[in-house]
Formats: structure tokens, C-alpha cells, sequence
């Protein structure tokens, strides 16, 4: 696991090249797959690492795993990001999900549908997901998942809808089942600020001109903004616009970009679009987030925009809708959330 440096507010991530994964994967069944990856046979893939969480069991239909909850995970208001829950619960629904398929046989993210219940607090220091699969057809497949607080108090629930399909080079048999290469590690510093100024900073601004002194620099970034990579562009009232590039290190086992990706940057990009129109002393947090996946990112994608706006904007309930694309207008994924306004003081009345 990367190392954390609560005093320096740093943290080293350290992941393997995904390549070797995805050729491992299409030379086994899903459930040797991911039982060598629990076991420490194979690297755990890289945003597992990124994000600080790995997969501990592996069954067929079902899946574990265990994360941290540190502070290089949280959104501008002091708790852990929607989109850390949304990675897990992805996660865990596709490897419960893969460990049913023989080789030959993968799995793509078509939907994945979020309800979150509890907040996931830094103090909580660890979180587990636990998956089981619903219904697994020829082409298509239902697993659900939740994420669970050390109290064993469900914190998120999801449910995934997912494609299956012949993998491109598979099956290998005999002597044509191919050598997987030994894994080459990749490392970054990832630093970031003390989120007591964000906090601060919110609690004496509006949600507009909040969003837009990130956006121009005034302010600084969330960690969870440093740990993923990626920043707002433009801040507008009831829009957002944040930019990524997508790296080796948000890659899944299957050798694509993981879904999570793009549910973090939806999750973020719907936030922003809806903190936009509170008032002073106002934040947010998703009560829901559903995101569609309409074709793979890969490294060679480019630049992502991902375009949050604004749906209704009540005084409890916010909604929020956004797209991510690539800079030719493509859309990759599409998706809407549900957001409860609160006093950032804790006086709401």
C-alpha cells in the first residue's frame, strides 16, 4: 500500500504497468485472475493503488475489499469524495462479476447506479466492499455491492449493469498460452494543501465564487483534485468544466481506463455545477449518482472535459447532470446526481 504522510501531507503512490494484467487476465479464468491479484501473485492494478484500496477475496459472484479513508481522498468539505465509494463499488460488482466468467470471457461498466447513505469520514481510517452478483447472461449482467464503515453501518450501495464479451486475444491453451511479462512500477508525490483552507473558504463564500477561485487559482485544489489529477477549467453559475488526462495509473485489470474515472469526475463536476448556485456558508453532498458508459477510455483518448450543469437548484435538493468527452466532442460517459444542501456551520435550520 502507497505510503501517507499525515504531518507533510504527501503521499507516494506506487503502481504497476497495466499491460501485463490485461495479458494475465485473457490467458486465466476470471476467478484465478483475481484470486492471484488477492493473493500478492499478481500486482493489484493501478488505480487500486492510486486510490489506496485492494482487492482481499475473491469468489465466484463475490468480491472484497478494503480501503483507507485518508485525507488525500477528500472533497472540498472534509469528507471522503462520492467518487472514492463509486471506484469501489465498480470495482467490486465487475470482479465478483469476472470471477464467474471462464477465460476468453471480460466485462465492460454499461451503468452503474449509487445511493449513498452515510457520509465516509477520514477518523473512519477504513472502509470494506462487499459484492455479490444478481443475474449473469450471454451478453449481459447485474451485480450489487456496499461499502461498509468499521461499525459494519452500510455507508454507500450500488448496482452495476455490465456487458460481457469475448476478450480480443483470448483463449490461449497449450503451448500457445503466452509468458506475462514481470511487472514495471511506476511511483508520483502526490501533495496537496491543508483542507482546513477549503473548509474555511467555503464557510465566507458563495458556492460560485467558490468554484471560480479554484478555477483560477485562488484557491487550492482538493486532494482528491491532486490524488486523481484533474482540475476545474471554468466555473460559471449552474456550470462546471473539469479537465483530465487519463494515465496509466487510472487503468483497470482489463487494460482500459477503470469506470471509475468518470464516475469521480461526474460526481465532481455535477457537485460543482449545483455548489455554484448556494449561498454563502452552503455545501453539498450526493444522496445519488448514476453514471452510463458509452464506449472505453484508454490513455490514447486525450484530454477529458467533463461538463456539469445544473438541473433545479431547491433549497434542500440540488440536481445536476453532466457529460465527459473527449476535445472532438465525443461522449464517453454521461451521468446525474442528487445533492443535499447543508450549513457548512451545522446550523441548518
Amino acid at each position: 500500500m502507497p505510503d501517507v504522510s499525515a504531518e507533510a501531507r504527501r503521499r507516494t503512490a506506487r503502481w504497476a504497468d497495466p499491460a501485463p494484467l490485461a495479458v494475465a487476465r485473457r490467458a486465466q479464468s476470471g476467478l484465478d485472475f483475481f484470486r492471484a491479484i488477492a493473493a500478492g501473485a499478481l500486482p493489484q492494478p493501478p488505480i487500486y493503488d492510486l486510490l489506496g484500496f485492494r482487492l482481499v477475496a475473491a469468489d465466484p459472484g463475490r468480491a472484497r475489499f478494503e480501503g483507507g479513508t485518508g485525507e488525500h481522498l477528500l472533497n472540498p468539505f472534509g469528507t471522503v469524495h462520492g467518487g472514492y465509494a463509486a471506484t469501489l463499488l465498480d470495482s467490486a460488482c465487475g470482479v465478483g462479476l469476472q470471477s464467474t466468467l471462464p477465460q476468453g470471457r471480460g466485462t465492460a461498466t454499461i451503468r452503474l447506479e449509487i445511493s449513498y447513505l452515510r457520509p465516509i469520514l477520514p477518523a473512519m481510517g477504513r472502509v470494506t466492499c462487499v459484492s455479490s452478483l444478481i443475474h449473469a447472461g450471454e451478453q449481459v449482467a447485474w451485480s450489487e455491492a456496499d461499502v461498509l464503515g468499521p461499525d459494519g453501518k452500510v455507508l454507500a450501495r450500488g448496482r452495476g449493469c455490465f456487458a460481457v464479451f469475448p476478450t480480443e486475444a483470448g483463449p490461449w491453451s497449450g503451448d500457445a498460452r503466452p509468458d506475462i511479462p514481470a511487472p514495471v512500477y511506476e511511483t508520483r508525490e502526490i501533495a496537496w494543501d491543508d483542507p482546513a483552507i477549503l473548509q474555511a473558504a467555503a464557510r465566507r463564500m458563495t458556492g460560485f465564487e467558490f468554484i471560480a477561485a479554484q478555477a483560477d487559482g485562488a484557491l487550492p485544489l482538493a486532494s482528491i483534485h491532486k490524488s486523481v489529477n484533474y482540475a476545474p477549467v471554468l466555473a460559471e453559475r449552474g456550470r462546471a468544466v473539469y479537465r483530465c488526462r487519463p494515465e496509466t495509473c487510472h487503468y483497470n485489470p482489463m487494460g482500459g481506463v477503470h469506470g471509475g474515472l468518470a464516475a469521480i469526475l461526474v460526481d465532481t463536476a455535477t457537485g460543482a455545477a449545483i455548489q455554484s448556485a448556494q449561498e454563502k456558508g452552503r455545501g453539498g453532498t450526493a444522496v445519488t449518482l448514476a453514471v452510463d458508459y458509452f464506449r472505453p477510455i484508454t490513455r490514447d483518448t486525450g484530454d477529458l472535459l467533463a461538463e456539469g450543469r445544473l438541473v433545479r437548484a431547491g433549497s434542500r435538493i440540488g440536481i445536476a447532470d453532466a457529460e465527459v468527452k473527449d476535445a472532438k466532442g465525443t461522449v464517453y460517459a454521461r451521468g446525474s446526481a442528487t445533492y443535499l444542501s447543508f450549513a457548512l456551520n451545522g446550523s441548518d435550520a
